[in-house]
């Protein structure tokens, strides 16, 4: 339920007039969606992220590179990349980032989530 808050006040940020109901669609799901996952004390699903992800991704094309906002979008679009990886990690058993891990720094600042990664989750 954490996440579920996060994500909500960190999208207000981005979106200072988004309400339950938008949020919903941006999620490519009922105007209801977020407040009955939220008043049933559940995890927003993995497809409901995804689909979150891909509309920030459309955002960020029309933010300028380097504003207050593309900062924001990334910051958010980050945060649930990070609960996709540890939902994959918990439900599976394997560890994404092993590899990435061991190799330099340099190396490691190039490599992310891999969009057909995320979304086949």
């Amino acid at each position: 339920m954490q996440f579920n808050t996060d994500l909500y006040w960190a999208l207000a940020e981005v979106f200072p007039n988004i309400t339950v109901r938008s949020l919903s669609k941006m999620m490519g799901k009922s105007a209801g969606y977020w407040s009955s996952v939220n008043a049933q004390q559940h995890a927003v699903g993995t497809s409901a992220l995804v689909q979150l992800l891909d509309a920030l991704e459309c955002q960020k094309i029309q933010a300028p590179e380097g504003s207050a906002r593309r900062l924001k979008l990334d910051r958010v679009s980050v945060m649930i990349t990070q609960e996709l990886v540890a939902r994959f990690e918990a439900k599976t058993g394997l560890e994404s980032h092993a590899l990435i891990s061991a190799q330099p720094k340099a190396v490691r600042d190039n490599f992310g989530a891999m969009p057909f990664l995320v979304a086949s989750f």
